[in-house]
């Protein structure tokens, strides 16, 4: 887990949108090259799509 890039109070409303926020987060803290993001988010999207990370109450477990 990295410190600096915990959100605690996210603004996404729904998975997409934490998604979204999510990997922007990686981007503005240089953990992933701006270029990727387009590429990590489809990605991401396409496995939670498959599979849901949440668990309810809006929390979600990520997973591989």
């Amino acid at each position: 887990m990295i410190p600096e890039i915990i959100i605690p109070e996210m603004q996404g409303k729904d998975r997409w949108q934490a998604i979204e926020e999510l990997v922007h987060a990686l981007g503005d803290q240089g953990r992933l090259d701006p270029a990727s993001r387009l590429g990590v988010t489809r990605a991401v999207r396409l496995r939670e799509a498959s599979s849901s990370t949440g668990i309810g109450r809006g929390a979600a477990l990520p997973h591989a």
